[in-house]
């Protein structure tokens, strides 16, 4: 298999979502098995994330420097499968702004994968030189993915416009 670049965790690795998985996860489950080495859980990828692939796909046509600032795909290590995805919302913005964001599949959820996942990019995204600040936007209601942005070091903020808690990352970078 040929070298990529990934983000190792403890339990996890991240890898970025290259153009020939995005566009090989629609229908082609043995390519994606084929090219990262790894099982899929049925029914993954959700059907939120399989309607955004054709879109990141074209992202990547069109700036292929955008695959670190898209999906990533979380992998149990031991395993080598599937258990979600995390990423950010595109490139830094004209502030140093990014917005992360982390879907586990049901069947590997409440074994804190989503913390140590965004734990991890939030910490990678500090290391590059023009993200300033790591937001994310929660539902009111959705109490899990709260605890999840607390443990990966952002604060609540208000709430949106829309009805979703805006956390942020302190300014002050780690280390």
């Amino acid at each position: 298999m040929s070298e990529r670049f990934a983000v190792s965790t403890p339990r996890l690795e991240l890898v970025p979502c290259s153009l020939s998985v995005a566009d090989a996860l629609g229908d082609d489950v043995e390519e994606v098995e084929r090219l990262l080495d790894v099982r899929l859980p049925d029914e993954w990828p959700d059907p939120e994330l399989a309607d955004f692939l054709p879109h990141y796909a074209n992202q990547l046509r069109q700036d292929p420097k955008a695959l670190r600032y898209g999906v990533w795909l979380v992998i149990e290590r031991e395993s080598r499968t599937i258990v979600g995805s995390a990423g950010f919302q595109g490139r830094p913005s004209a502030d140093g702004e990014v917005e992360i964001g982390y879907g586990v599949h049901a069947d590997f959820r409440n074994r804190g994968y989503a913390t140590e996942a965004a734990r991890a990019l939030v910490e990678w995204a500090f290391e590059q030189p023009d993200v300033k600040s790591v937001i994310a936007h929660c539902d009111q209601d959705n109490i899990a993915s709260h605890r999840v942005v607390a443990k990966a070091g952002l604060v609540q903020g208000e709430v949106q416009a829309d009805g979703r808690i805006r956390f942020e990352a302190p300014a002050v970078r780690p280390g």
